[in-house]
C-alpha cells in the first residue's frame, strides 16, 4: 500500500504523528504554594476506622495535620496515609491517596463530593 502520508484519506492532515504530539505535551505545573484542597471521591467505613479516597487538588498534606470536612465543618486527623499502595508522611497536589479516619463516626464522616482543608485556613472550624 500507500505510505501513510501519501495515501488519498490522508491528504488533508498536515499535523504530527499522534507521538510525535505526546512527546512536545508539557508537564502541568501543579498549584503546591495553594491551599491544601483535597476533593473526597470516595468513602469506605469499617468497624474500626472510615477510609477516604481522595485526590489532592491543590497545596500540600503532611500527615498528622489536622484537616477540616466541608461543608460539614468537623475537624479530624487522619492516622495513616497511603499512595499506590505505600504508606507516606505527605501528598501534594495532583495525588490520590488514601485517608484513615479513626475520629468520626458514620453520622460525621465526609462523603463523596466533599473537600478537606487544614483546618487553621477554615473560617469555622472547630
Amino acid at each position: 500500500g500507500a505510505a501513510p502520508n501519501t495515501h488519498p484519506l490522508s491528504l488533508w492532515y498536515k499535523g504530527g504523528s499522534l507521538l510525535d504530539v505526546i512527546d512536545g505535551l508539557q508537564p502541568v505545573k501543579r498549584p503546591l504554594k495553594k491551599p491544601l484542597r483535597i476533593l473526597v471521591c470516595d468513602v469506605a467505613t469499617t468497624s474500626k476506622a472510615t477510609i477516604i479516597t481522595g485526590q489532592v487538588a491543590q497545596g500540600v498534606y503532611k500527615l498528622g495535620t489536622a484537616l477540616t470536612i466541608l461543608p460539614s465543618q468537623y475537624r479530624t486527623t487522619p492516622r495513616s496515609m497511603v499512595r499506590e499502595g505505600i504508606s507516606v508522611e505527605e501528598a501534594s497536589a495532583g495525588e490520590a491517596v488514601d485517608l484513615t479516619l479513626t475520629d468520626v463516626d458514620a453520622a460525621q464522616a465526609p462523603r463523596t463530593g466533599d473537600v478537606l482543608c487544614l483546618a487553621e485556613t477554615n473560617q469555622k472550624g472547630r
